[in-house]
């Protein structure tokens, strides 16, 4: 089913970036400063959309994070969109798209950008686990890391 996703990021113990993934592939950007108004607030600072063909294909975004001056969406088959930040809003322009290798079974969790620009990869596969003596094998649910 569809879900949603959200990240958040701290700058300095006073200004904070949020990004929350709808399950149509919208995802908001939002910035609390404490120091900034009298009564502080959340404020919209921008809406990204994965790319048409991407949600022509029904993909979902299953993760986000943040950075200063990156937004990263995990979609659902593993594909990563990186959308550049100024100051907690997205620039024009469409997003980098990286995708992994294609693996049956894999469920997509998150990721991650590496400072050299890699993605970095957690999913989880149903394995069988090794039967003991008199047991049926059992099967489990193995996390991965993958580049």
């Amino acid at each position: 089913g569809a879900r949603a996703a959200a990240a958040a990021e701290v700058h300095e113990g006073r200004s904070f970036h949020a990004a929350v993934a709808f399950p149509n592939g919208r995802i908001e950007l939002f910035h609390f400063d404490t120091q900034e108004a009298a009564e502080p607030a959340w404020r919209k600072t921008g809406v990204v959309h994965l790319p048409q063909h991407v949600a022509q294909a029904q993909r979902e975004v299953v993760a986000v994070s943040t950075s200063k001056d990156h937004l990263l969406a995990t979609a659902d088959d593993g594909s990563t969109f990186r959308w550049k930040l100024l100051a907690g809003a997205p620039r024009r322009g469409q997003p980098i798209q990286d995708a992994p290798v294609k693996h049956q079974g894999r469920e997509w969790q998150s990721a991650c950008a590496l400072p050299g620009g890699k993605i970095l990869r957690l999913a989880s596969t149903w394995r069988k686990a090794a039967a003991r003596a008199g047991a049926a094998a059992a099967v489990a649910n193995a996390p991965e890391l993958l580049v």
